[in-house]
């Protein structure tokens, strides 16, 4: 979102209030399902499940998305306006008293990561690799062990303080990115099953690339500021069966499985939000993010 201020976005057109990963507590209502006073999650996106990559069940890809932040206002402000169709597509959840607002607010994060991994079709037996120590990574590696109950997690990152956390939140191994040389024959010898690349720059895409073996499944969940080349060649896909797949956004149906894992108290969220910031410091709490300084940061209207 800091590059969208910065630099601009094709998604996004001036002028529009940020902000996609929202709670609030209802100050009006105009439908008898949401009550005023409730305390409610709304989902970043509002799928319309009529055009032709929804009718193909891709409706995380929808040609006519209704995105907060992007093509309406989103939650950087006192007040947001709903609009209808999220009420109707079931896109506006209640928060019961025992999910606080900031772990309320990251449905989004959980449901796009639930949809990524579920790409990957973990399993039990599996050795899963997760590139990256940021706070998706780290909701990843949640899911990773306490809903798909994969056998072992190793998280590969750059912050100390990030897979410490990682290792608290389940993971059975952390490795620093520059000790992963050394760890790499070994790995590739037992065989990773998922590769979770929850991050794209030039040195995790390289790192992914020397990663893959016989039957791995490579998941691109991280978006890149530029596009960069997987330099793979043909005969390696085929003879050793690789599967690779990019993933983006959510379903309908994962949005609502994330936020019914959250109020189960499934995902450990509050130990992901390190700081938070007052609507007036926005930028400030952007620039921070940017800075890795702590995990996930939130804003407090």
């Amino acid at each position: 979102m800091l590059r969208s201020t910065r630099r601009g976005s094709s998604s996004v057109q001036a002028p529009r209030i940020l902000g996609h990963e929202v709670v609030g507590e209802v100050a009006e209502s105009r439908t008898p399902s949401v009550s005023v006073g409730e305390r409610v999650n709304v989902a970043a996106d509002s799928p319309c499940l009529e055009c032709s990559n929804c009718r193909r069940g891709l409706e995380n890809i929808c040609t006519s998305m209704q995105s907060l932040g992007v093509n309406i206002d989103g939650g950087y402000a006192q007040f947001m306006r709903v609009p209808r169709e999220f009420v109707d597509k079931g896109l506006v959840l209640p928060l019961p008293d025992g999910v606080s607002w900031e772990s309320g607010a990251l449905v989004e994060p959980v449901a796009v990561s639930l949809h990524a991994l579920s790409l990957g079709r973990p399993r039990e037996r599996d050795l899963t690799v997760v590139i990256g120590d940021g706070p998706n990574a780290l909701i990843h590696t949640q899911l990773l062990k306490n809903i798909f109950h994969v056998r072992r997690v190793i998280v590969v990152g750059l912050m100390e303080h990030r897979l410490k956390q990682a290792s608290i939140l389940g993971a059975d191994e952390t490795l620093k990115v520059q000790d992963l040389g050394k760890e790499i024959g070994k790995l590739k010898e037992e065989g990773i099953d998922l590769l979770d690349l929850t991050i794209a720059n030039e040195p995790s895409v390289r790192e992914a690339m020397d990663l893959l073996t016989a039957g791995t499944k490579l998941v691109i969940f991280g978006g890149s500021q530029t596009d960069l080349p997987l330099r793979i060649d043909t005969n390696s896909v085929h003879y050793k069966q690789l599967t690779i797949t990019g993933s983006t956004g959510t379903t309908v149906d994962e949005y609502r499985k994330a936020h019914q894992l959250i109020v189960a108290g499934q995902i450990n969220l509050d130990k992901i939000i390190s700081h938070t910031f007052s609507l007036y410091e926005i930028r400030k709490a952007l620039e921070f993010t940017e800075s890795q300084q702590g995990l996930k940061s939130v804003v407090i209207p």
